[in-house]
């Protein structure tokens, strides 16, 4: 199977990312669902990064020490790759997670009405 590339220009530059398998994008989508701080943030779009494997005028940027050096000196292109790279990977599968949280949702909405019934 081959992977699928994606590019985009931000600010003159061109990143590309690769789509990540669908049990990766999950993952995404679940850490998406639980973000809460800015540590969560962080972690989310560092985990994004490196899934989406991107890269800056074909050259990598998602390893630690590339990621620094050159967002050091694009810093206005971070979050524009970073959203970008969230919604290419995490799309596909938003509506199935809405299906999935309202399920759970619902499940418990459900349990605690039984609860009561029983409690009263």
């Amino acid at each position: 199977m081959q992977v699928e590339r994606k590019d985009k220009e931000i600010n003159g530059s061109t990143y590309s990312i690769l789509l990540a398998p669908p049990s990766q994008c999950m993952a995404l989508v679940n850490q998406l669902h639980s973000v809460s701080g800015s540590a969560d943030k962080d972690a989310l779009m560092v985990k994004t990064i490196r899934i989406s494997k991107l890269s800056c005028n074909d050259l990598p940027v998602f390893e630690s020490t590339a990621f620094d050096r050159h967002f050091d000196s694009h810093r206005g292109d971070l979050f524009p790759a970073f959203e970008w790279a969230l919604e290419e990977q995490v799309s596909p599968f938003l509506s199935e997670s809405v299906r999935l949280a309202y399920r759970r949702i619902r499940e418990q909405k459900e349990k605690m009405e039984s609860q009561s019934l029983t409690d009263g």
